[in-house]
């Protein structure tokens, strides 16, 4: 069960860093990127996971799409983030749409069913913390992200 919780605080917590640094892009219309992530738990169970990239992708992509595209991109590159394999999970980055791409085209169904799984519940995140800090204009300069090694520094000096 302490597993569970971990990955579940995991989640949680990368889930908040990514909706506190798209918040802190002017590019991104924050009204528009709260309707992404609201709508993707939906999208996701609705459509599946490769029906949902590809259609945020596209949208994305479009020309002239504005910051209604850049928050389609942020909703991307936020899911592909943790669902990917590869240094990305841990240094911040997010993988190219065409590394994105190649990963979808090669899961069998029991890697598809686990990384669905995965992505509802880390879409649940993300629709969470947009409601608590993106929701009423942005975040508070004090809600910032703390890095792993202060959350590290402070468990030792309880």
């Amino acid at each position: 069960m302490e597993g569970a919780r971990s990955l579940d605080v995991e989640r949680a917590r990368r889930a908040y860093e990514g909706v506190y640094a798209a918040g802190q892009n002017n590019a991104i219309s924050r009204k528009e990127l709260g309707a992404r992530l609201g709508e993707l738990p939906a999208m996701l169970r609705s459509h599946g996971l490769g029906q949902t990239f590809a259609f945020c992708m596209a949208q994305s992509n479009r020309k002239n799409g504005g910051k209604v595209a850049k928050a389609y991109e942020a909703t991307w590159k936020m899911l592909a983030q943790v669902l990917l394999p590869g240094p990305h999970c841990n240094d911040g980055s997010y993988p190219e749409q065409e590394e994105v791409i190649q990963w979808l085209r090669n899961r069998d169904s029991r890697d598809d069913r686990r990384a669905l799984t995965e992505a509802l519940a880390y879409a649940t995140w993300l629709k969470r913390w947009d409601e608590v800090l993106l929701a009423e204009g942005g975040a508070p300069a004090s809600a910032k992200p703390s890095s792993s090694a202060d959350e590290d520094g402070d468990k030792n000096a309880k």
